[in-house]
């Protein structure tokens, strides 16, 4: 006996549709306060997690809403009679999940959710570009904008952040090859272009040394999802020079601002941390230096300048410190400046911006001189006027733990600027690859976050705890972020913004080795 004919696929389709139909699965939302909604939909509808969506309610109300969190739900309806007879079996899969209301639309305006109620049965489509760019201007309000790129699921819509919001602590988090350096460097040209505030880059990849030069105009529109014309970048790319024009560079390059810091700009124990001296420990030579030092006082001198000192002392102590300095090799370091040279430590701190290239020291205790030096400074300066403090590969100027006396100096006084700085006017833009490998007074200071993509489990459960505020799920997303996708929330950000990071018009500093070795 033959066996009966099986159903075509598309007789299937058919089938679950007109189930769907029937069960009133289809793309409807509702609300129980009129802040947030639920929804279901069916498989395949424009839903992405944070893009945006237009909902129109029984009463006639129509409202813009983000979507937030997606999941696909199934039910199991059993055996179901087909045409012709023949059973098909039909398990029901559908998206279900919520999001939050952002305004209420009235014709081409936005206005705000006042008295709005809930709602049961609204119909849902995908938002309009118009309507949210109007949200996103209504978002920045009197601040000025800074233009990240464009919005991931709003095509052709640009990704503007409050400029206000970077007074905040900010994270910006992405595994390697996620374009975190990249998205950096867009950062950092927004707020030289748009803002007035100072900043200083720790930067020991050199990745940002190249801040004040310029791409080519074919260039720069290779980097941007909506191109410029050649006029609007020419520009854009005056403006960005006159702003550039007060970016300083420090490194060890002949052409450069001196990479130098002064031995007298250090504390006493941080001295003693450069010598290895340990108070207890060593405590005659250190309580040498307590002297010596004080006898230098209201001068600049050298490393040079306390093993000549230690030497007149013409005791054993002196000498025992004289040899411990000289064994150490730190007069050798080639961080320090001599007394009639300048120093990065002598830099006034209301220049426009300094890209402090740490990558050009090979030593990495020179590397900690320098950001002691330049903290240091920012704990004693006066005044509370605002600076930006971008550190670049965070997870190894503040970790969690240091081997090292003078690492852990470092993280001390990160720590003390996350915690204590921004009542003076410092604020942090920490970027890395890992955020559990940051110090956790530093990291758990930050408001913003910029996120990109990021692949371990734990990294991204550790973010969702930190930044609670913000959608687990869209946190969780970023494991399928492609090259360049970010999330960005926080005071800058007040919607969590799936985002297209583009437009760099500077040239970038770092960039990967070359894969000849990789052909045939």
């Amino acid at each position: 006996m033959a066996e009966p004919a099986r159903p075509r696929p598309r007789r299937g389709v058919e089938m679950r549709e007109r189930v769907l139909h029937e069960l009133g699965i289809d793309t409807i939302a509702w609300s129980a306060d009129g802040r947030g909604f639920g929804y279901v939909a069916r498989l395949g509808r424009a839903l992405p997690l944070g893009g945006y969506v237009r909902i129109t309610t029984p009463a006639g109300d129509v409202l813009l809403g983000q979507v937030q969190s997606r999941r696909v739900a199934q039910s199991d309806l059993g055996t179901v009679g087909g045409p012709g007879g023949v059973a098909l079996r039909v398990p029901v899969r559908h998206l279900e999940g919520g999001g939050r209301l952002l305004a209420r639309i009235a014709g081409r305006r936005l206005g705000p959710l006042d008295g709005a109620a809930g709602f049961g049965d609204a119909s849902v489509a995908p938002a309009t570009a118009r309507d949210v760019a109007a949200h996103r201007r209504a978002e920045i309000g009197g601040s000025t904008a800074m233009e990240l790129g464009v919005l991931t699921h709003a095509p052709g819509v640009r990704a503007d952040v409050r400029a206000a919001g970077f007074n905040r602590h900010t994270l910006l988090c992405g595994q390697s090859g996620s374009g975190k350096t990249f998205a950096t460097g867009v950062l950092l040209e927004q707020i030289l272009a748009n803002t007035t505030l100072p900043f200083i880059v720790l930067d020991p990849n050199s990745d940002h040394v190249h801040l004040a030069e310029l791409r080519s105009f074919e260039d720069y529109n290779r980097t941007r999802r909506v191109p410029l014309s050649r006029s609007a970048y020419e520009r854009l790319a005056a403006r960005y020079r006159r702003a550039a024009s007060g970016v300083s560079i420090a490194s060890t390059r002949p052409g450069d601002v001196a990479l130098k810091a002064r031995f007298s700009h250090l504390t006493i124990d941080e001295q003693a941390l450069c010598l290895r001296l340990d108070p207890i420990r060593d405590i005659e030579e250190y309580n040498l230096v307590v002297h010596l030092v004080a006898g230098m006082a209201g001068r600049n001198y050298t490393v040079a300048d306390l093993v000549e000192a230690a030497h007149r002392t013409e005791g054993p102590v002196g000498r025992r410190l004289a040899q411990r300095i000289e064994n150490l090799r730190v007069a050798d370091w080639r961080i320090w400046a001599a007394n009639d040279e300048p120093a990065i430590g002598d830099t006034p701190f209301d220049r426009r911006g300094m890209v402090v290239d740490t990558g050009s020291l090979d030593d990495p205790r020179e590397r900690a001189v320098a950001a002691l030096v330049l903290f240091g400074r920012l704990r004693r300066r006066d005044g509370r006027s605002p600076l930006l403090v971008v550190i670049d590969e965070a997870h190894d100027v503040c970790p969690p733990r240091s081997d090292d006396a003078l690492g852990e100096a470092v993280t001390a006084h990160v720590a003390w600027a996350a915690g204590e700085g921004r009542k003076y006017g410092t604020f942090l833009l920490l970027a890395t690859q890992r955020p559990q490998k940051l110090h956790p007074n530093v990291v758990s200071q930050c408001e913003n976050i910029v996120l990109m993509r990021v692949n371990s489990h734990t990294d991204r459960d550790h973010l969702a705890a930190l930044f609670s505020q913000v959608p687990e799920e869209l946190v969780q997303e970023s494991a399928a972020f492609g090259l360049g996708e970010a999330l960005v929330a926080g005071p800058c950000a007040p919607t969590p913004a799936m985002v297209t990071i583009g437009g760099r018009l500077s040239v970038e500093g770092g960039a990967d080795l070359p894969t000849d070795w990789a052909r045939g």
